[in-house]
């Protein structure tokens, strides 16, 4: 596996406000729970695993900022 950017996903978390609160081999635990990161084999893809119980709306918006920010 590639060298983890979690530098980089740590920048563009506090860009949009959201803080790590804790980082696992290649999971990324965020203070916004609906959603955990995990690092991929490619350097520059970060997958986002959803909690199913999470508000939909709310999840979507977030993902959409943390996207956005991202880009």
């Amino acid at each position: 596996m590639p060298l983890k950017k979690l530098g980089v996903v740590k920048n563009i978390a506090e860009y949009v406000g959201m803080d790590i609160s804790h980082a696992y081999d290649d999971l990324i635990f965020l203070n916004h729970h609906a959603f955990i990161l995990q690092f991929t084999e490619n350097a520059h893809i970060v997958m986002i695993h959803r909690n199913g119980e999470a508000d939909r709306s709310a999840l979507q918006d977030a993902v959409s900022i943390l996207k956005g920010a991202a880009r």
